[in-house]
């Protein structure tokens, strides 16, 4: 018999629909963290709108994204560790 017979192409149409919204949503998602990570590190360590950075201005602004990265990274962990707990 062959594997043709089971092919749906609606099935097929719609997984691939819900692949594409997964992808533009994980893109929101990656945007809105930029966006976030952006303002709070601006705000937390530009003191001056100049036209240049000073050294500590960037090692602020360094420091400040890598905890924030860290942070999301240890929540989403947690969540998805919730998550497997509860399935």
């Amino acid at each position: 018999m062959s594997n043709y017979s089971s092919y749906n192409p609606q099935q097929a149409q719609a997984r691939r629909f819900q692949q594409e919204a997964q992808q533009l949503q994980q893109q929101s998602m990656a945007s809105a963290m930029i966006q976030a990570l952006a303002s709070q590190c601006w705000d937390k360590c530009i003191t001056r709108a100049d036209s240049t950075i000073s050294s500590r201005e960037t090692d602020c602004v360094s420091n400040c994204a890598g905890r924030f990265i860290d942070t999301q990274k240890f929540v989403i962990g947690r969540l998805s560790k919730q998550g497997q707990k509860h399935h």
